[in-house]
């Protein structure tokens, strides 16, 4: 399962922030972190609505994303940090020229935000670039989710959905982890994941429980953390605990009976039938005359015991004995 940091605006705008978040990330193992190209004048103005007011700092939603916003030399440095540690840097264009700075910096994938699958503008942008495209469906309708996928899949791009539920932080009542069986089923061959904003680990363990090729979560330092995506966010000393939630999950759901293991433990706790008393020459075997002892396999499994009643006996046994078939006529 692949998994993805989603940083945001996590960083408030610092780059040295930004570098932190790529450092936590490759020490802890996450391969692949995200963050959100915003642009203010290209995407925003004045009366954007959405979470307003959050903030002492900012009198508009204008004026949080011209506060947490980096250059293009910003995204550059941040961007060869990844390569240099090894992480794949992914990100989400929120305009035009965001897509232009990503396609410059060399991406290999676009993220799409579920407030821009509807956005014909921005996605014939992105499909111009030919690489990979990952959608997000948490504001989108089927109808507008297919529309989407059409759009890059008939120019031959590959294409990835993420469930997500557009809500922060998101309840378990409004997970409906479900849904990934069921885009799998609309969406047949297109790799689907989950994009979490639950704040829990759990979200990430029960994703790779159901099948989900992909997991994205928002990432911070502390949940007590000024930002509007803390409360929707695993903090960075969870990751441990997260991925080997991830790993147990997945393994679980992969195992197979190993034949040689399963073979080994029925002989350390099957159970052979023994003489329960004294038996003589033609005694004919009851039930009442065996018993049964773990002897590591040897002898007749007490599972068989209706092919040894009845039958006779060629020579007298001892209390103990351990039947075989040669014992019997």
């Amino acid at each position: 399962m692949e998994i993805i940091a989603e940083i945001a605006q996590a960083h408030e705008g610092s780059l040295g922030n930004a570098l932190s978040y790529v450092n936590a990330c490759a020490k802890h193992g996450i391969k692949t972190i995200k963050f959100q190209i915003h642009i203010a004048e290209e995407e925003s103005s004045p009366k954007e609505q959405f979470r307003i007011p959050f903030s002492l700092q900012d009198a508009s939603r204008y004026d949080y994303w011209k506060r947490t916003s980096f250059s293009l030399d910003h995204w550059r440095i941040i961007k060869n940090h990844c390569d240099k540690l090894g992480i794949t840097f992914l990100a989400s264009p929120f305009s035009l020229t965001a897509v232009s700075w990503l396609n410059s910096l060399g991406v290999e994938v676009f993220k799409i935000g579920s407030a821009d699958i509807v956005n014909q503008i921005l996605l014939h942008e992105v499909r111009k670039t030919a690489k990979r495209v990952i959608l997000s469906s948490g504001l989108s309708s089927l109808s507008t989710l297919k529309t989407a996928v059409s759009c890059f899949e008939s120019a031959g791009i590959s294409v990835d959905i993420l469930h997500c539920v557009s809500s922060y932080p998101c309840t378990p009542e409004q997970i409906n982890i479900n849904k990934i069986n069921e885009l799998k089923a609309i969406f047949p061959g297109t790799r689907v994941g989950f994009s979490d904003h639950s704040g829990s680990v759990y979200g990430g363990i029960i994703a790779a429980t159901i099948g989900a090729e992909i997991y994205e979560f928002h990432l911070c330092f502390d949940r007590l953390q000024f930002g509007p995506d803390s409360t929707s966010s695993i903090e960075i000393r969870e990751i441990p605990l997260l991925l080997s939630g991830v790993d147990f999950a997945i393994k679980a759901k992969e195992a197979k009976a190993h034949n040689q293991s399963l073979s080994h433990n029925l002989r350390i706790f099957a159970k052979s039938i023994i003489s329960r008393r004294d038996l003589c020459v033609n005694d004919v075997i009851r039930i009442e005359d065996l018993d049964f002892r773990k002897l590591n396999g040897d002898g007749i499994d007490v599972e068989n015991v209706d092919s040894v009643i009845g039958q006779t006996l060629t020579h007298n046994v001892r209390a103990g004995h351990v039947f075989s078939k040669e014992d019997f006529q």
